[in-house]
Order: structure tokens, then C-alpha cells, then sequence
């Protein structure tokens, strides 16, 4: 019996902006988002948080049926958790500049509730 491996990534941020829908040639609905990613380090002098290093960008793809449910759940600034398949592309930019994506395949997704304001009911 062999065991064939499948990688999956799994990933935690707020959506960069709003879904975007389109469809495919076939008709199959996909909803694109950006979730950046920055490492941050806690400044000991001036106790702060304070970013240490360059922003990732996924570009995170929902297919099918999921492609509607996700558009109509998620918004711009919402925490989200995606697993999926990962992807890597480079190409040369029109600059001439070497550039790269990091892309996810959602399998599956979930939103994080929204921390409660003080004041407000839970």
C-alpha cells in the first residue's frame, strides 16, 4: 500500500480587500482575495509592535458553489483562516524585474468572529 503525500497550507489574516467574482470559459465561479502576511517583533525600548521584514501576499482562489457563500461572507478586513492547496509563480514584471505569487487552492474556510466593542452586548 503506498500513501501518495498532499501538501496543504494553511493560513490566518485579514482579507486585503473584498472577494472579487468572475467566472471561467466553463462557467465554474471563482472569488479571488489577497491576505498579506508581515513578521512583526515587540520593540523592548519603545514597547511596540513593529514589522520585521517584507509582506508576504496569498492570493487565495475559492472555486465552485464555495465561490458564492464566500463572496457573500466575507469582507474587506475580516479575519479569515484558508487551507488549500499552495502554488508559486515568477515571471519577469514589465520592469524587468523579477517578481513571484504565492497562490491558494481553498479546500476549505472559516471566519473569525469580530472581537465584541466595549460598550457593546456580546
Amino acid at each position: 500500500m503506498s500513501v501518495r503525500p498532499d501538501l496543504k497550507m494553511t493560513i490566518t489574516g485579514y482579507a486585503a480587500g473584498d472577494p472579487e467574482m468572475r467566472f471561467t470559459t466553463g462557467g465554474t465561479a471563482v472569488a479571488n482575495v489577497s491576505v498579506p502576511y508581515t513578521p512583526r517583533k515587540y520593540d523592548q525600548q519603545t514597547r511596540q509592535w513593529v514589522d520585521a521584514g517584507d509582506t508576504v501576499w496569498v492570493r487565495a482562489s475559492v472555486w465552485g458553489d464555495a465561490a458564492e457563500t464566500f463572496c457573500e461572507h466575507v469582507q474587506k478586513g475580516q479575519l479569515v483562516t484558508l487551507t488549500g492547496r499552495p502554488s508559486a509563480r515568477a515571471w519577469t514584471g514589465k520592469d524587468e524585474q523579477p517578481a513571484a505569487s504565492l497562490n491558494l487552492s481553498v479546500d476549505t474556510w472559516g471566519l473569525h468572529p469580530k472581537p465584541a466593542q466595549h460598550g457593546q452586548a456580546r
